[in-house]
């Protein structure tokens, strides 16, 4: 008798999890996701004078990956790493 009723204890166990990802997925991807609105905090520079997201006006910066390389080739004398202290 017991083994029977971990096993229904076990069973009803698994299908409110899955019932609970199932419904939070569904919450998360109705109401959060197609609302179009911001998650968590923004920084103020997001922000116009009215209060609302600046959607299109913000400014980004791309570095080329190889840029830290070619200019480490070019300026090397300014980092020297085998830098001696004269005590």
């Amino acid at each position: 008798m017991q083994a029977t009723e971990l096993t229904i204890f076990c069973l009803i166990s698994f299908l409110f999890l899955g019932m609970g990802f199932t419904i939070g997925w569904l919450i998360r991807e109705n109401i959060i996701v197609r609302s179009n609105r911001p998650i968590g905090p923004l920084h103020p520079e997001f922000f116009n004078d009215d209060g609302t997201v600046n959607t299109g006006q913000v400014l980004s910066l791309h570095i080329d990956p190889d840029f830290y390389s070619d200019f480490r080739s070019e300026y090397s004398e300014l980092f020297d790493d085998d830098y001696e202290d004269d005590d």
